[in-house]
Protein backbone atom coordinates (compact mmCIF):
# COMPACT_ATOMS: atom_id res chain seq x y z
CA UNK A 1 0.00 0.00 0.00
CA UNK A 2 2.95 2.37 0.10
CA UNK A 3 3.89 3.64 -3.13
CA UNK A 4 6.76 5.79 -1.78
CA UNK A 5 9.55 3.81 -3.68
CA UNK A 6 7.73 4.81 -7.10
CA UNK A 7 6.83 8.51 -6.87
CA UNK A 8 10.68 8.51 -5.60
CA UNK A 9 11.23 6.67 -9.42
CA UNK A 10 9.29 9.12 -10.81
CA UNK A 11 11.25 12.10 -9.06
CA UNK A 12 14.58 11.20 -10.17
CA UNK A 13 13.11 10.82 -13.85
CA UNK A 14 11.06 14.47 -13.07
CA UNK A 15 13.33 16.73 -15.06
CA UNK A 16 14.65 14.70 -17.74
CA UNK A 17 10.36 13.85 -18.64
CA UNK A 18 10.48 17.77 -18.31
CA UNK A 19 12.89 18.36 -21.05
CA UNK A 20 11.66 15.79 -23.18
CA UNK A 21 7.93 16.94 -22.50
CA UNK A 22 9.26 20.88 -23.41
CA UNK A 23 10.33 19.55 -26.79
CA UNK A 24 7.42 18.13 -27.75
CA UNK A 25 5.03 21.18 -26.64
CA UNK A 26 7.83 23.01 -29.02
CA UNK A 27 7.97 20.53 -32.09
CA UNK A 28 5.38 19.34 -32.31
CA UNK A 29 2.15 20.85 -30.43
CA UNK A 30 3.10 24.06 -31.43
CA UNK A 31 2.50 23.96 -35.43
CA UNK A 32 -0.76 22.60 -34.59
CA UNK A 33 -2.06 25.40 -32.23
CA UNK A 34 -0.64 27.83 -34.79
CA UNK A 35 -2.82 26.07 -37.33
CA UNK A 36 -5.99 25.94 -35.42
CA UNK A 37 -5.82 29.05 -33.82
CA UNK A 38 -8.39 31.99 -34.69
CA UNK A 39 -6.17 34.66 -36.82
CA UNK A 40 -6.08 37.11 -34.33
CA UNK A 41 -3.58 34.35 -32.27
CA UNK A 42 -1.55 32.65 -35.67
CA UNK A 43 1.53 33.55 -33.59
CA UNK A 44 1.17 31.60 -30.94
CA UNK A 45 4.05 30.13 -29.39
CA UNK A 46 5.60 28.95 -26.28
CA UNK A 47 8.22 31.34 -24.60
CA UNK A 48 7.97 29.39 -21.23
CA UNK A 49 7.53 26.02 -20.49
CA UNK A 50 8.48 24.16 -17.40
CA UNK A 51 6.27 20.98 -15.51
CA UNK A 52 7.15 22.60 -12.16
CA UNK A 53 8.89 20.84 -9.58
CA UNK A 54 6.09 19.38 -7.83
CA UNK A 55 6.03 15.52 -9.40
CA UNK A 56 2.51 13.47 -10.69
CA UNK A 57 1.53 10.96 -7.39
CA UNK A 58 1.20 7.33 -8.52
CA UNK A 59 -1.26 4.27 -6.94
CA UNK A 60 -2.89 2.58 -6.06
CA UNK A 61 -1.79 -0.21 -8.44
CA UNK A 62 -3.89 -3.27 -9.42
CA UNK A 63 -1.95 -6.20 -11.20
CA UNK A 64 -3.69 -8.65 -13.34
CA UNK A 65 -2.34 -11.93 -14.92
CA UNK A 66 -3.34 -12.74 -18.78
CA UNK A 67 -2.73 -15.94 -21.22
CA UNK A 68 0.22 -13.81 -22.64
CA UNK A 69 1.85 -11.74 -19.89
CA UNK A 70 1.39 -9.23 -16.68
CA UNK A 71 -0.53 -5.74 -16.83
CA UNK A 72 -0.40 -3.01 -14.26
CA UNK A 73 -3.25 -0.77 -13.43
CA UNK A 74 -1.48 2.98 -11.76
CA UNK A 75 -3.50 5.77 -10.96
CA UNK A 76 -1.96 9.00 -12.07
CA UNK A 77 -3.07 12.20 -10.21
CA UNK A 78 -1.21 15.68 -11.50
CA UNK A 79 -1.68 18.63 -9.82
CA UNK A 80 0.83 20.72 -11.31
CA UNK A 81 2.99 24.16 -10.20
CA UNK A 82 3.69 24.56 -14.19
CA UNK A 83 5.49 27.49 -15.11
CA UNK A 84 3.87 28.17 -18.89
CA UNK A 85 3.96 31.32 -21.05
CA UNK A 86 3.24 31.97 -24.33
CA UNK A 87 2.94 34.50 -26.96
CA UNK A 88 -0.17 35.28 -28.20
CA UNK A 89 -0.71 38.12 -30.57
CA UNK A 90 0.28 41.25 -29.13
CA UNK A 91 0.29 39.97 -25.82
CA UNK A 92 1.28 36.96 -23.01
CA UNK A 93 -0.66 34.01 -22.07
CA UNK A 94 0.09 32.14 -19.10
CA UNK A 95 -1.17 28.79 -17.97
CA UNK A 96 -1.80 27.80 -14.16
CA UNK A 97 -3.31 25.37 -11.56
CA UNK A 98 -2.94 22.70 -14.31
CA UNK A 99 -4.77 19.31 -13.17
CA UNK A 100 -3.94 15.78 -15.09
CA UNK A 101 -5.45 12.90 -13.67
CA UNK A 102 -5.98 8.98 -15.81
CA UNK A 103 -5.80 5.23 -15.43
CA UNK A 104 -2.33 4.22 -16.80
CA UNK A 105 -1.87 1.06 -17.75
CA UNK A 106 1.91 -0.80 -17.71
CA UNK A 107 1.79 -4.35 -19.86
CA UNK A 108 4.32 -6.74 -19.88
CA UNK A 109 4.24 -9.26 -22.38
CA UNK A 110 4.98 -12.23 -23.72
CA UNK A 111 6.50 -13.84 -21.05
CA UNK A 112 9.72 -15.56 -22.26
CA UNK A 113 11.65 -18.13 -20.81
CA UNK A 114 15.49 -16.50 -21.31
CA UNK A 115 16.11 -13.49 -20.73
CA UNK A 116 15.16 -10.54 -21.22
CA UNK A 117 12.04 -12.45 -19.58
CA UNK A 118 9.80 -10.26 -21.26
CA UNK A 119 9.16 -9.74 -25.29
CA UNK A 120 7.90 -5.73 -24.34
CA UNK A 121 6.45 -3.30 -22.50
CA UNK A 122 3.68 -1.44 -23.52
CA UNK A 123 2.15 1.99 -21.65
CA UNK A 124 -1.07 3.43 -22.28
CA UNK A 125 -4.09 5.21 -20.54
CA UNK A 126 -7.00 3.17 -21.11
CA UNK A 127 -9.50 6.54 -21.46
CA UNK A 128 -8.90 9.91 -22.13
CA UNK A 129 -7.54 11.33 -19.16
CA UNK A 130 -8.83 14.43 -17.48
CA UNK A 131 -7.06 17.78 -18.02
CA UNK A 132 -7.99 21.00 -16.90
CA UNK A 133 -5.59 24.64 -16.45
CA UNK A 134 -6.30 28.25 -15.89
CA UNK A 135 -5.19 30.98 -18.59
CA UNK A 136 -3.66 34.10 -16.95
CA UNK A 137 -2.64 37.16 -18.88
CA UNK A 138 -3.78 40.31 -20.74
CA UNK A 139 -7.74 40.33 -20.40
CA UNK A 140 -7.40 41.04 -24.29
CA UNK A 141 -5.36 37.90 -25.09
CA UNK A 142 -6.81 35.77 -22.44
CA UNK A 143 -10.61 36.73 -23.74
CA UNK A 144 -9.90 36.08 -27.39
CA UNK A 145 -13.31 33.94 -28.13
CA UNK A 146 -12.57 30.39 -28.50
CA UNK A 147 -9.03 30.12 -26.90
CA UNK A 148 -9.17 28.39 -24.40
CA UNK A 149 -11.17 25.52 -25.93
CA UNK A 150 -8.74 25.54 -29.04
CA UNK A 151 -5.94 24.81 -26.63
CA UNK A 152 -7.86 22.52 -24.41
CA UNK A 153 -8.69 20.38 -27.29
CA UNK A 154 -5.29 20.46 -28.94
CA UNK A 155 -3.48 19.41 -25.96
CA UNK A 156 -6.32 16.76 -25.56
CA UNK A 157 -6.00 15.58 -29.19
CA UNK A 158 -1.59 15.32 -29.00
CA UNK A 159 -2.07 13.16 -25.30
CA UNK A 160 -4.71 10.60 -27.09
CA UNK A 161 -2.23 10.51 -30.59
CA UNK A 162 0.51 9.47 -28.41
CA UNK A 163 -1.46 7.70 -25.05
CA UNK A 164 -4.63 6.40 -25.92
CA UNK A 165 -5.85 3.09 -26.82
CA UNK A 166 -4.93 2.04 -29.71
CA UNK A 167 -1.92 4.67 -28.99
CA UNK A 168 0.44 3.84 -26.81
CA UNK A 169 4.13 4.02 -26.05
CA UNK A 170 5.83 0.30 -26.75
CA UNK A 171 9.56 -0.85 -25.95
CA UNK A 172 10.28 -4.63 -27.67
CA UNK A 173 12.52 -5.95 -26.18
CA UNK A 174 12.62 -9.38 -26.70
CA UNK A 175 14.06 -10.46 -30.40
CA UNK A 176 12.09 -12.31 -33.33
CA UNK A 177 14.44 -15.70 -32.75
CA UNK A 178 12.76 -15.63 -28.78
CA UNK A 179 9.15 -15.52 -30.73
CA UNK A 180 8.16 -11.84 -30.39
CA UNK A 181 7.30 -9.62 -33.56
CA UNK A 182 8.00 -6.03 -32.87
CA UNK A 183 4.55 -5.10 -34.77
CA UNK A 184 2.59 -6.83 -32.58
CA UNK A 185 4.31 -4.97 -29.68
CA UNK A 186 3.77 -2.00 -31.55
CA UNK A 187 0.59 -1.82 -32.86
CA UNK A 188 -2.24 -3.27 -30.34
CA UNK A 189 -4.73 -5.93 -31.00
CA UNK A 190 -8.41 -5.03 -31.44
CA UNK A 191 -10.72 -6.87 -29.02
CA UNK A 192 -13.46 -6.63 -31.41
CA UNK A 193 -16.35 -4.33 -32.48
CA UNK A 194 -18.32 -3.07 -30.35
CA UNK A 195 -22.11 -2.77 -31.58
CA UNK A 196 -24.52 -0.22 -30.00
CA UNK A 197 -27.95 0.56 -30.57
CA UNK A 198 -29.73 2.87 -28.56
CA UNK A 199 -33.22 1.88 -27.85
CA UNK A 200 -35.43 4.72 -26.16
CA UNK A 201 -35.25 6.59 -23.76
CA UNK A 202 -37.73 8.18 -21.01
CA UNK A 203 -37.83 11.34 -18.88
CA UNK A 204 -35.53 13.43 -20.51
CA UNK A 205 -35.35 17.15 -19.64
CA UNK A 206 -37.46 19.44 -21.96
CA UNK A 207 -34.97 21.60 -23.39
CA UNK A 208 -37.30 23.75 -25.47
CA UNK A 209 -39.75 26.15 -24.64
CA UNK A 210 -43.32 25.85 -26.70
CA UNK A 211 -45.66 28.37 -26.99
CA UNK A 212 -48.60 25.85 -27.52
CA UNK A 213 -48.56 22.75 -25.48
CA UNK A 214 -45.89 21.19 -23.04
CA UNK A 215 -41.91 22.08 -23.31
CA UNK A 216 -40.38 19.26 -25.28
CA UNK A 217 -36.79 18.49 -26.76
CA UNK A 218 -35.46 17.14 -30.13
CA UNK A 219 -32.74 14.87 -28.70
CA UNK A 220 -30.26 12.33 -29.56
CA UNK A 221 -27.15 10.81 -28.09
CA UNK A 222 -23.24 10.75 -28.81
CA UNK A 223 -21.69 7.07 -27.47
CA UNK A 224 -17.41 7.12 -28.09
CA UNK A 225 -14.90 4.94 -26.77
CA UNK A 226 -11.34 6.55 -26.73
CA UNK A 227 -10.93 8.64 -29.79
CA UNK A 228 -14.02 6.70 -31.52
CA UNK A 229 -17.62 8.08 -31.38
CA UNK A 230 -21.17 8.13 -33.60
CA UNK A 231 -24.22 9.82 -32.76
CA UNK A 232 -27.91 9.12 -33.39
CA UNK A 233 -30.54 10.02 -35.40
CA UNK A 234 -32.09 12.87 -34.27
CA UNK A 235 -36.11 12.24 -32.87
CA UNK A 236 -38.26 15.32 -32.84
CA UNK A 237 -40.47 17.16 -30.41
CA UNK A 238 -39.76 14.53 -27.00
CA UNK A 239 -38.79 13.60 -24.00
CA UNK A 240 -39.61 9.91 -24.34
CA UNK A 241 -37.89 9.42 -27.80
CA UNK A 242 -37.57 5.61 -29.29
CA UNK A 243 -34.71 5.20 -32.12
CA UNK A 244 -35.67 3.43 -35.34
CA UNK A 245 -35.10 -0.43 -35.06
CA UNK A 246 -32.21 -1.33 -36.68
CA UNK A 247 -30.21 1.98 -35.93
CA UNK A 248 -26.66 1.52 -34.69
CA UNK A 249 -23.10 2.60 -34.37
CA UNK A 250 -19.69 0.48 -34.51
CA UNK A 251 -16.40 1.43 -32.11
CA UNK A 252 -13.26 -0.37 -32.18
CA UNK A 253 -12.45 -1.84 -28.85
CA UNK A 254 -9.22 -2.69 -27.47
CA UNK A 255 -9.04 -3.80 -23.83
CA UNK A 256 -12.28 -4.97 -21.62
CA UNK A 257 -12.07 -2.48 -19.40
CA UNK A 258 -12.00 0.53 -21.69
CA UNK A 259 -15.16 2.76 -20.48
CA UNK A 260 -18.29 3.70 -22.71
CA UNK A 261 -19.22 7.82 -22.89
CA UNK A 262 -22.76 8.47 -23.60
CA UNK A 263 -23.92 12.17 -23.76
CA UNK A 264 -27.65 13.03 -24.70
CA UNK A 265 -28.22 16.30 -26.09
CA UNK A 266 -31.27 18.32 -27.47
CA UNK A 267 -31.07 19.54 -31.25
CA UNK A 268 -31.68 23.11 -32.05
CA UNK A 269 -31.29 24.30 -35.63
CA UNK A 270 -30.72 28.33 -35.05
CA UNK A 271 -28.88 28.00 -31.88
CA UNK A 272 -25.72 25.24 -30.42
CA UNK A 273 -27.50 21.84 -29.46
CA UNK A 274 -28.20 22.10 -25.26
CA UNK A 275 -26.91 19.53 -22.65
CA UNK A 276 -29.53 16.80 -21.59
CA UNK A 277 -27.30 14.82 -20.10
CA UNK A 278 -25.07 12.04 -19.77
CA UNK A 279 -24.46 8.59 -18.03
CA UNK A 280 -21.88 7.40 -15.75
CA UNK A 281 -19.55 5.45 -17.74
CA UNK A 282 -19.69 1.68 -18.41
CA UNK A 283 -16.88 -0.43 -19.05
CA UNK A 284 -17.41 -2.69 -21.99
CA UNK A 285 -16.60 -5.71 -20.04
CA UNK A 286 -20.00 -4.70 -17.77
CA UNK A 287 -21.42 -3.44 -20.79
CA UNK A 288 -21.94 -7.09 -22.43
CA UNK A 289 -22.76 -8.53 -19.28
CA UNK A 290 -26.46 -7.08 -19.78
CA UNK A 291 -28.85 -9.10 -22.02
CA UNK A 292 -30.88 -7.77 -24.13
CA UNK A 293 -30.17 -4.15 -23.35
CA UNK A 294 -29.45 -1.92 -20.01
CA UNK A 295 -31.07 1.02 -18.47
CA UNK A 296 -28.93 3.62 -17.71
CA UNK A 297 -30.23 6.78 -15.84
CA UNK A 298 -29.15 10.36 -16.87
CA UNK A 299 -27.14 12.54 -15.01
CA UNK A 300 -28.23 16.30 -15.72
CA UNK A 301 -25.19 17.96 -14.15
CA UNK A 302 -21.65 19.36 -15.49
CA UNK A 303 -19.93 15.69 -16.08
CA UNK A 304 -16.40 17.13 -14.98
CA UNK A 305 -17.77 16.95 -11.60
CA UNK A 306 -18.60 14.06 -9.23
CA UNK A 307 -22.51 13.09 -9.17
CA UNK A 308 -24.81 14.51 -7.13
CA UNK A 309 -26.57 11.62 -4.31
CA UNK A 310 -29.81 11.60 -3.14
CA UNK A 311 -30.47 10.80 0.30
CA UNK A 312 -30.21 7.47 -0.61
CA UNK A 313 -26.93 7.28 -1.91
CA UNK A 314 -28.02 7.50 -5.36
CA UNK A 315 -26.75 9.50 -8.43
CA UNK A 316 -29.82 12.26 -9.42
CA UNK A 317 -31.22 11.27 -12.54
CA UNK A 318 -34.02 13.02 -14.11
CA UNK A 319 -34.72 10.34 -17.19
CA UNK A 320 -33.08 6.71 -18.25
CA UNK A 321 -31.23 5.88 -22.01
CA UNK A 322 -31.67 2.09 -22.33
CA UNK A 323 -28.87 0.85 -24.70
CA UNK A 324 -28.37 -2.83 -26.12
CA UNK A 325 -24.22 -3.61 -26.26
CA UNK A 326 -22.92 -6.69 -28.76
CA UNK A 327 -19.70 -8.17 -29.75
CA UNK A 328 -18.27 -8.75 -33.00
CA UNK A 329 -14.87 -10.45 -33.52
CA UNK A 330 -13.40 -10.30 -36.55
CA UNK A 331 -11.54 -12.98 -39.28
CA UNK A 332 -9.81 -12.66 -42.28
CA UNK A 333 -10.91 -13.21 -45.69
CA UNK A 334 -14.93 -14.33 -44.79
CA UNK A 335 -17.58 -12.10 -45.00
CA UNK A 336 -20.65 -13.02 -42.86
CA UNK A 337 -21.73 -9.98 -41.43
CA UNK A 338 -23.31 -6.52 -42.34
CA UNK A 339 -20.43 -4.70 -41.33
CA UNK A 340 -16.54 -5.29 -42.77
CA UNK A 341 -13.43 -3.73 -41.01
CA UNK A 342 -10.65 -2.08 -43.27
CA UNK A 343 -7.71 -2.83 -41.87
CA UNK A 344 -5.01 -0.02 -42.71
CA UNK A 345 -1.47 -0.64 -42.18
CA UNK A 346 1.17 1.71 -42.51
CA UNK A 347 4.72 1.41 -41.32
CA UNK A 348 7.88 3.08 -43.48
CA UNK A 349 8.22 6.06 -46.08
CA UNK A 350 11.17 6.25 -48.42
CA UNK A 351 11.94 9.49 -49.95
CA UNK A 352 13.96 9.79 -52.60
CA UNK A 353 16.41 12.61 -52.10
CA UNK A 354 14.83 15.01 -55.08
CA UNK A 355 11.65 14.24 -53.55
CA UNK A 356 12.56 15.69 -50.03
CA UNK A 357 14.50 19.11 -51.88
CA UNK A 358 11.40 19.20 -53.49
CA UNK A 359 9.38 20.02 -50.34
CA UNK A 360 12.06 22.20 -49.01
CA UNK A 361 14.57 19.61 -47.31
CA UNK A 362 11.25 17.57 -45.68
CA UNK A 363 11.78 15.66 -42.55
CA UNK A 364 8.33 14.83 -40.95
CA UNK A 365 5.42 13.02 -42.58
CA UNK A 366 2.09 11.93 -42.31
CA UNK A 367 -0.42 9.83 -43.70
CA UNK A 368 -4.17 10.60 -44.66
CA UNK A 369 -6.57 7.87 -45.68
CA UNK A 370 -9.89 8.54 -47.15
CA UNK A 371 -12.46 6.29 -47.93
CA UNK A 372 -15.21 7.03 -50.23
CA UNK A 373 -18.78 5.52 -51.48
CA UNK A 374 -18.24 5.81 -54.82
CA UNK A 375 -20.30 7.80 -57.64
CA UNK A 376 -22.78 4.65 -57.81
CA UNK A 377 -26.73 4.53 -56.87
CA UNK A 378 -26.96 2.61 -53.46
CA UNK A 379 -29.13 2.04 -50.55
CA UNK A 380 -29.12 4.49 -48.01
CA UNK A 381 -27.86 2.01 -45.15
CA UNK A 382 -24.81 1.06 -47.50
CA UNK A 383 -23.95 4.99 -47.80
CA UNK A 384 -20.75 6.83 -45.87
CA UNK A 385 -20.83 10.85 -45.51
CA UNK A 386 -20.91 12.73 -48.38
CA UNK A 387 -17.22 13.62 -47.54
CA UNK A 388 -16.48 9.79 -46.86
CA UNK A 389 -14.48 8.76 -43.85
CA UNK A 390 -11.30 10.13 -42.91
CA UNK A 391 -7.80 9.18 -40.28
CA UNK A 392 -4.99 10.77 -40.39
CA UNK A 393 -1.79 9.38 -38.94
CA UNK A 394 0.21 11.65 -36.34
CA UNK A 395 3.60 12.96 -37.78
CA UNK A 396 6.58 10.19 -38.30
CA UNK A 397 10.19 11.72 -38.29
CA UNK A 398 13.25 9.89 -39.78
CA UNK A 399 14.38 7.00 -38.45
CA UNK A 400 17.73 7.34 -37.34
CA UNK A 401 21.06 6.22 -39.80
CA UNK A 402 23.75 7.01 -38.45
CA UNK A 403 26.38 5.89 -35.93
CA UNK A 404 24.60 7.98 -32.97
CA UNK A 405 21.28 6.00 -34.01
CA UNK A 406 22.61 3.33 -31.87
CA UNK A 407 22.70 5.10 -28.73
CA UNK A 408 19.98 5.82 -26.40
CA UNK A 409 18.84 8.69 -24.94
CA UNK A 410 19.71 7.92 -21.75
CA UNK A 411 23.41 6.81 -22.54
CA UNK A 412 23.38 9.91 -24.59
CA UNK A 413 23.24 11.94 -21.72
CA UNK A 414 25.94 9.77 -19.38
CA UNK A 415 27.87 10.42 -22.27
CA UNK A 416 27.64 14.74 -22.02
CA UNK A 417 27.82 14.34 -18.72
CA UNK A 418 31.48 12.55 -18.77
CA UNK A 419 32.37 15.12 -21.25
CA UNK A 420 31.71 17.78 -19.22
CA UNK A 421 33.10 16.19 -16.48
CA UNK A 422 36.80 16.07 -18.13
CA UNK A 423 36.70 12.67 -19.66
CA UNK A 424 38.06 12.15 -23.27
CA UNK A 425 36.28 10.19 -26.02
CA UNK A 426 38.60 7.23 -25.48
CA UNK A 427 37.90 7.01 -21.76
CA UNK A 428 34.34 7.34 -22.28
CA UNK A 429 34.18 4.82 -24.91
CA UNK A 430 35.85 2.59 -22.70
CA UNK A 431 33.85 3.08 -19.49
CA UNK A 432 30.14 2.95 -21.75
CA UNK A 433 31.43 0.13 -23.83
CA UNK A 434 30.91 1.79 -26.78
CA UNK A 435 32.69 2.57 -30.63
CA UNK A 436 34.61 5.96 -30.48
CA UNK A 437 32.66 7.26 -33.42
CA UNK A 438 29.15 6.82 -31.69
CA UNK A 439 30.58 8.76 -28.92
CA UNK A 440 31.90 11.36 -31.30
CA UNK A 441 28.66 11.71 -32.94
CA UNK A 442 26.65 12.16 -29.70
CA UNK A 443 29.29 14.77 -28.15
CA UNK A 444 29.31 17.25 -31.57
CA UNK A 445 25.06 16.49 -31.44
CA UNK A 446 24.95 14.88 -35.12
CA UNK A 447 20.79 14.69 -35.34
CA UNK A 448 19.86 10.93 -34.93
CA UNK A 449 17.75 11.38 -38.08
CA UNK A 450 20.55 12.73 -40.03
CA UNK A 451 21.55 10.96 -43.14
CA UNK A 452 23.79 10.91 -45.94
CA UNK A 453 21.89 13.44 -48.90
CA UNK A 454 22.40 10.92 -51.49
CA UNK A 455 20.38 8.27 -49.34
CA UNK A 456 16.65 7.79 -49.01
CA UNK A 457 15.19 9.25 -46.28
CA UNK A 458 12.64 7.30 -44.17
CA UNK A 459 10.00 8.49 -41.97
CA UNK A 460 8.69 6.38 -39.72
CA UNK A 461 4.46 6.12 -39.45
CA UNK A 462 3.91 3.01 -37.13
CA UNK A 463 0.40 3.10 -37.41
CA UNK A 464 -2.81 0.97 -37.82
CA UNK A 465 -6.50 2.46 -38.81
CA UNK A 466 -9.60 0.15 -38.86
CA UNK A 467 -12.24 2.03 -40.19
CA UNK A 468 -15.59 0.14 -40.10
CA UNK A 469 -17.68 0.17 -43.04
CA UNK A 470 -20.84 -1.23 -44.99
CA UNK A 471 -20.14 -4.85 -46.49
CA UNK A 472 -21.67 -3.82 -49.19
CA UNK A 473 -19.85 -1.11 -50.16
CA UNK A 474 -16.94 -3.52 -50.79
CA UNK A 475 -18.98 -4.86 -54.13
CA UNK A 476 -18.83 -3.74 -57.67
CA UNK A 477 -22.46 -2.24 -57.46
CA UNK A 478 -21.15 -0.01 -54.74
CA UNK A 479 -17.56 1.63 -56.55
CA UNK A 480 -16.09 2.32 -52.89
CA UNK A 481 -12.69 3.25 -52.63
CA UNK A 482 -9.93 4.37 -50.37
CA UNK A 483 -7.50 7.05 -51.20
CA UNK A 484 -4.30 7.63 -48.91
CA UNK A 485 -2.27 10.35 -49.07
CA UNK A 486 1.17 11.31 -48.05
CA UNK A 487 0.94 14.93 -46.70
CA UNK A 488 3.85 17.42 -45.17
CA UNK A 489 3.77 18.62 -41.42
CA UNK A 490 2.24 21.54 -43.54
CA UNK A 491 -0.47 19.66 -44.92
CA UNK A 492 1.11 20.15 -48.50
CA UNK A 493 0.19 16.95 -50.29
CA UNK A 494 3.04 14.77 -51.71
CA UNK A 495 1.50 12.13 -53.82
CA UNK A 496 -1.98 9.88 -53.27
CA UNK A 497 -3.01 6.55 -54.88
CA UNK A 498 -6.50 5.18 -54.89
CA UNK A 499 -7.24 1.45 -54.27
CA UNK A 500 -11.04 0.41 -54.92
CA UNK A 501 -12.64 -1.71 -52.13
CA UNK A 502 -13.89 -4.76 -55.07
CA UNK A 503 -9.64 -5.38 -55.80
CA UNK A 504 -8.79 -5.49 -52.40
CA UNK A 505 -11.95 -7.97 -51.69
CA UNK A 506 -10.88 -10.24 -54.70
CA UNK A 507 -7.48 -10.41 -52.98
CA UNK A 508 -5.80 -13.57 -51.61
CA UNK A 509 -6.77 -13.41 -48.06
CA UNK A 510 -8.41 -9.96 -49.20
CA UNK A 511 -5.15 -8.68 -48.28
CA UNK A 512 -2.85 -6.75 -50.09
CA UNK A 513 0.76 -5.44 -48.65
CA UNK A 514 4.31 -4.95 -49.43
CA UNK A 515 5.56 -1.68 -51.54
CA UNK A 516 3.02 0.87 -53.00
CA UNK A 517 4.15 3.41 -55.19
CA UNK A 518 3.05 7.31 -55.10
CA UNK A 519 4.53 9.31 -58.21
CA UNK A 520 5.71 12.80 -57.81
CA UNK A 521 7.20 15.06 -60.43
CA UNK A 522 10.38 14.36 -59.20
CA UNK A 523 10.59 10.86 -57.93
CA UNK A 524 8.69 8.25 -56.38
CA UNK A 525 7.98 8.02 -52.42
CA UNK A 526 7.70 4.30 -51.32
CA UNK A 527 5.71 2.83 -48.36
CA UNK A 528 5.55 -0.26 -46.35
CA UNK A 529 1.90 -0.92 -46.00
CA UNK A 530 -0.38 -3.35 -46.07
CA UNK A 531 -4.70 -2.79 -46.60
CA UNK A 532 -6.77 -5.68 -45.44
CA UNK A 533 -11.16 -6.29 -45.61
CA UNK A 534 -11.71 -7.95 -42.55
CA UNK A 535 -15.17 -9.96 -41.90
CA UNK A 536 -17.43 -9.69 -38.66
CA UNK A 537 -19.06 -12.42 -37.04
CA UNK A 538 -20.61 -12.54 -33.27
CA UNK A 539 -18.66 -13.75 -30.44
CA UNK A 540 -19.72 -16.20 -28.28
CA UNK A 541 -18.33 -14.74 -25.77
CA UNK A 542 -15.59 -11.97 -24.13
Amino acid sequence: NNFDWLNMIVARLWPSIDIAVKKVMREQVTPILQEAMPKPAKNICFTQFSLGSKTPKLGPIKVTDNPRGLALNLRVEFESDVKIEMQVGPGKLGVKDLLFSGQLVVRMEPLLDEVPVVGGILVYFLDPPKLDFDLTGAANVADIPGLRGTIHRVIDQQIANFLVLPNQISVPLGTEEQGVDPSLIKLPRPLGLLKVSVKSAKGLRAADINLIGKNTSDPYVIVSVAGEKFSTSVIKKTVNPTWPTGECGYLMVFDPDQKIYMSVMDWDRLSADDFLGWTEPITVRDALQHRPSVGLPVLTQNPSKPPKKSAQGQAVSQGEVFVEFQLFDMQVGQIQDEKVCLRVKIDELFFPPTVCKLFNNLEAAKVQVKVTPGTKKIPKEWQLPASGVVRTTGLGGPVPTNAASAVSAVLSGVIKRLSTEGMSVPEIAEVTELQQSEVTAVLSEQKLGEIDKHSVMIIDIETVFHIVLPAPLTTPDAGGSCEITILTAKDKKVSSITVPLVELRGALKMTKGGKFEFATTSGVVSADMQLQILGTTQAKQL
